[in-house]
């Protein structure tokens, strides 16, 4: 009998790959153990899926070559479908998927965004960490592949299953986590994602706040800007900042604590999602969700941001965005009405490609060399 070894590591590649999981478990009578990191064990737990975690088989994280060499030798998969991680503080993902074509089994991997290229490097080893077949969101993120040298031949697009989803189910504004808290239904709520500035030196690798080097002022004029446009219609604004769960703890250094409250990284990010006004932060797939999600959301394309870790790698052009206050500010007028209605972001029609859990299913026979999940 077939069988296929899925491995998920971090949150954002989970939520890509688990619609598909999902589908496989109801429709395919192969054998199909699914192994998660701890940053993504719950994640397909809450959804009913049944998983091995990754520091229960082994002990401790990273993998060394020889545990990842012995997990292989102990499931013989037929196929490995998988997530891609950031490989400098946790390389467990990619000696899955190096140990995968050392040893001849075929491995299709999910590539979660535009950006973060450097997953797929060992140091200067370029392509070090590549898949059989790695699955790109669209032909923007496969040109951009192509530019850094990755072989087209060792590329699809598949979409991305998880945005899709968020797309056919969104709605208006949740009132769920305003209640719990503590907020009316007519207060105005803004939400910033953060995400950590990566730094690798002698020391290994070190995540640095958003807010420091003098960013936290920056962020600052932004709310304020966010508060005067918006609190001019009469109602009330609080906002959130929601950390990063591999972000040191938030912390404002400036007067402003009644009106930014700092959210714990263990707060379920799509109940606050939910629940916001407006989404704004930088180029992260959250954002990208929340939009999808039928949230307004604005990514912060502000020249000091930039500098950040592969930070606007690739810009897809889906999102609104803003690089100075006063375009923040005309985007605010833009989008004013609909912030306040609650209401979902009207979109045309989807922007990418549809479908998506059943090319990732397709592509998965082609590797395995039959038509049948049997």
């Amino acid at each position: 009998m077939t069988k296929i070894l899925i491995y998920a590591q971090d949150a954002g590649g989970a939520r890509v790959i688990l619609p598909v999981v999902q589908h496989l478990l109801a429709t395919w009578k192969a054998d199909i153990v699914t192994i998660t990191h701890s940053h993504a064990t719950q994640i397909f737990r809450n959804e009913g899926v049944e998983v091995q975690q990754l520091e229960n088989l082994v002990g401790k994280v990273p993998l060394s070559s020889e545990e990842t060499e012995r997990l292989l030798d102990e499931f013989q998969p037929s196929l490995i479908f998988c997530t891609t991680s950031e490989n400098r503080y946790d390389d467990s993902n990619g000696k899955l998927i190096r140990a995968a074509s050392v040893k001849g089994c075929p491995c299709f991997a999910s590539f979660d965004h535009w950006k973060g290229w450097k997953r797929l490097d060992r140091g200067d080893e370029k392509g070090y960490y590549l898949p059989d077949l790695l699955g790109v969101i669209d032909e923007r993120a496969r040109d951009f592949g192509t530019s850094l040298g990755v072989p087209d031949s060792r590329m699809v697009v598949v979409g991305h299953p998880y945005l899709e989803e968020l797309f056919l189910r969104r709605g208006r504004r949740s009132r769920d986590f305003r209640a719990v808290a503590g907020l009316s239904d007519t207060e105005i709520v803004c939400t910033l994602f953060t995400q950590p500035r990566i730094e690798v030196n002698n020391r290994g690798v070190e995540f640095h706040g958003l807010f420091k080097n003098g960013r936290e002022g920056r962020f600052l004029q932004i709310f304020d800007k966010i508060e005067q446009k918006l609190e001019a219609a009469g109602r009330s604004l609080h906002f959130f900042v929601k950390s990063h769960p591999k972000e040191p703890p938030v912390e404002f250094t400036k007067a402003r604590q009644p009106l930014v409250d700092v959210l714990d990284s263990s707060v379920e990010s799509s109940r606050v999602i939910a629940g916001s006004d407006l989404v704004i932060g930088l180029d992260s797939m959250i954002l990208y969700e929340a939009y999808f999600s039928g949230r307004p959301t604005i990514s912060l394309m502000f020249d000091e941001l930039a500098g950040l870790d592969e930070t606007f790698q690739v810009v897809p052009g889906i999102l609104p965005q803003a690089s100075t206050l006063d375009g923040l500010d005309s985007l605010l007028d833009t989008m004013k009405e609909i912030i306040l209605s609650g209401e979902p972001v009207r979109m045309e029609e989807y922007p990418l490609s549809e479908g998506s859990v059943g090319i990732c299913e397709t592509v998965i026979r082609r590797m395995l060399g039959h038509n049948s999940g049997n």
